[in-house]
């Protein structure tokens, strides 16, 4: 058995996805949160820290200045990869295509920004 065979007898709906009919997937895992290793409180905390660091940020690293010491990659645009994807499958995607360039966030580069400037 073929890895493609694997992949749809696991998974019934990647054939619909293959056949580039329009599907509808619902998370199972959804709003199950009950196993998470931290807690909601904490995730609010973790934010209000960032916030809190923001202007140190700016100050200690020049390139966070555009956005206020708030470390975030840009979103890039893709007309022309929509434009060729349209054509290569013969449709048409609605709205924007854009790519979230982690590759260039402040400081280092790379993803590892926000939870390497822990190290920092």
């Amino acid at each position: 058995m073929d890895n493609t065979q694997t992949l749809t007898d696991q998974y019934p709906q990647v054939k619909e996805m293959m056949a580039k009919k329009p599907i509808f997937w619902k998370n199972p895992d959804y709003g199950k949160s009950a196993d998470l290793p931290f807690s909601k409180e904490e995730i609010f905390d973790a934010v209000a820290r960032w916030d809190r660091f923001a202007p140190f940020i700016e100050a200690a690293f020049p390139e966070t200045a555009n956005m206020h010491g708030i470390i975030e990659s840009p979103l890039i645009r893709l007309d022309k990869m929509k434009q060729l994807f349209n054509q290569d499958h013969q449709t048409a995607i609605a709205g924007s295509l854009f790519l979230k360039a982690d590759s260039q966030l402040p400081i280092s580069g790379s993803i590892k920004s926000r939870g390497g400037i822990y190290e920092v």
